[in-house]
């Protein structure tokens, strides 16, 4: 088994229907950029071991990335950290990233 960062991105009620129909979530691992699926887990496969992560939104058509906030978290050694993200609800806040796996630690 692989190590690997599974990742769930959802927009605030406040603001999820002009997120959903403008703009793709992004994750970014180690500073390389993941466009994901709104709602649906997506997994990345990683070395093991203290990764910088961050979650961000960009609007169709535009290269900026918007409300992302860095944060390391410990990607176990052939297993799956798995995390959720939310922005705020305003657009100018950034995304909150919670683990959503049991007992994974982040910093």
């Amino acid at each position: 088994m692989a190590s690997a960062l599974e990742l769930t991105a959802r927009a605030h009620p406040a603001n999820a229907w002009l997120l959903y129909t403008l703009a793709t979530p992004v994750l970014v691992i180690d500073g390389v950029r993941h466009p994901v699926r709104w709602k649906q887990p997506a997994t990345v496969a990683v070395a093991g071991g203290k990764r910088t992560v961050a979650v961000g939104f960009r609007y169709r058509g535009t290269p900026w990335l918007l409300g992302a906030r860095e944060r390391s978290y410990v990607v176990p050694e052939d297993g799956t950290l798995r995390l959720s993200a939310m922005n705020g609800p305003l657009n100018n806040e950034p995304f909150f990233v919670e683990i959503s796996g049991r007992g994974l630690g982040g910093s």
